[in-house]
């Protein structure tokens, strides 16, 4: 188009941008968590405060790990983290949600608690990918970035 003007963009501004308000995001994110515990423990007849309490106490958990690898990074920034503790980095908040979904619910079954948990934690990484991307594509739009 004619007049249009663009404006090329780095993947390092664009991490620091993702940096600078992703607590942000997460921070709106919670009630939609705390709706997504609702819809998988319905039975439990929990009013929403309950589980959004949840989602708050889980949340902080996250940040409490991301706290601990920007202290890692911050002052040990030529470190990298063995591969045992990546993994346990990674599967850590999987695990602290599966016992924390089964010690605040008190499912039948511990399976039940597992397998929500899974489910729960697939489709509220699927709603937060398709938000950043719908975010990355609105102000890539507006601002006319080519990329």
């Amino acid at each position: 188009m004619e007049g249009e003007t663009k404006i090329n963009v780095s993947s390092e501004q664009i991490s620091n941008y993702l940096k600078t308000y992703a607590p942000y995001a997460t921070f709106l994110f919670i009630p939609i968590f705390a709706l997504l515990l609702q819809l998988f423990f319905w039975r439990k007849k929990y009013f929403y405060l309950s589980h959004l309490t949840f989602a708050v106490h889980f949340h902080a958990f996250l940040w409490i790990m991301c706290s601990l690898l920007l202290i890692f990074d911050i002052l040990l920034p030529n470190w990298e983290l063995p591969e045992w503790l990546n993994l346990l980095f990674f599967l850590l908040p999987g695990v602290y949600l599966m016992l924390a979904l089964y010690r605040f619910y008190r499912p039948k079954r511990k399976w039940t608690a597992i397998w929500k948990a899974v489910v729960v934690t697939l489709l509220y990484a699927i709603l937060i990918i398709a938000f950043l991307a719908g975010v990355i594509l609105l102000v890539a739009k507006i601002m006319g970035i080519e990329g």
